[in-house]
């Protein structure tokens, strides 16, 4: 893997505080240089970037199911809005249909992927996605 010298933004978008603390302790572990930003929900994502209360972040990690506003409204929503669109998503889900991933593909996510249940995947998850190995924007579902 190349070493970056710069912080990687990113931005974790989930409802679950477990979920939350897990990414928190998996990034801490990859030994990635990088500044996460949390939100508990999609309008909040969404206010931030849009009025600019938060930097741009190098990748956005979303929950695919959360309440006021799911990833399908999200990337929606995202998409409209120039100065967001060449921002990676990568959607983290414990499970969807087929129709449900390609309408998440359609909204222009980067990847779909099956939470890992285990710190040394999500680590790794992590290190493979920051080392752009998941941000070709084909679509790609890990299960």
């Amino acid at each position: 893997m190349q070493t970056r010298t710069s912080i990687t933004r990113i931005v974790l978008t989930d409802d679950d505080v477990d979920d939350q603390f897990f990414f928190q302790m998996a990034l801490r572990q990859s030994g990635e240089k990088a500044e996460l930003h949390v939100f508990d929900n999609g309008i909040l994502l969404l206010e931030a970037l849009i009025k600019g209360d938060t930097a741009l972040p190098d990748v956005i990690f979303m929950d695919y199911n959360m309440p006021c506003k799911n990833a399908v409204q999200c990337m929606e929503e995202l998409r409209q809005h120039q100065h967001l669109q060449h921002i990676p998503v990568i959607i983290l889900t414990t499970g969807m249909s087929p129709a449900e991933m390609e309408k998440v593909y359609q909204k222009g996510a980067t990847a779909c992927i099956r939470k890992p249940h285990d710190l040394s995947s999500l680590v790794q998850l992590i290190k493979d996605v920051l080392a752009n190995k998941l941000t070709a924007r084909e679509p790609i579902f890990c299960l």
